[in-house]
């Protein structure tokens, strides 16, 4: 029978993985419409935010794995296989995580002041051929010439 904190724990991960997958989502949405550094920036993110969690998980399976063996001599030697790569697995989890949430953050606002910059530049525009029709149309029917 599961217990709280793993009811808690498949409810978490279910959360990540529909956050996860928006962003994936928007990530490859974009992959052909802009590409540039924003588009790195967060797909980095991303791919940080992706991989952090699975490594911070992998360093405490493998540390209550190790502290968890009911045998003296089973727990020093699952120890000593993956004592050396806990610290760094969690310390690398722990950092990917705010390290990509920063960079998709930082790339989402390039990206956002991009599309408004586009959205200002194509309503000039259409304004622009809005006047210039008028005046063909003006010019067409003989009136004075601005």
């Amino acid at each position: 029978m599961a217990t709280a904190s793993s009811w808690i724990g498949i409810i978490v991960l279910i959360l990540f993985l529909g956050l996860m997958s928006g962003f994936w989502a928007g990530i490859v949405g974009l992959w052909k419409a802009r590409r540039g550094a924003a588009w790195w920036m967060m797909a980095i993110g991303i791919t940080f935010l992706t991989i952090g969690p699975f490594l911070y998980s992998a360093g405490t399976m493998i540390l209550f794995r190790s502290l968890g063996s009911t045998s003296a001599s089973a727990s020093s030697s699952a120890f000593s296989v993956g004592g050396s790569a806990i610290p760094g697995l969690l310390m690398a989890g722990g950092l990917l995580i705010p390290i990509g949430l920063i960079l998709f953050s930082v790339g989402f606002a390039i990206h956002g002041f991009a599309a408004a910059r586009a959205t200002n530049r194509a309503e000039e525009l259409e304004q622009l051929t809005a006047a210039m029709s008028e005046e063909i149309n003006r010019l067409r029917e003989g009136g004075p010439i601005a």
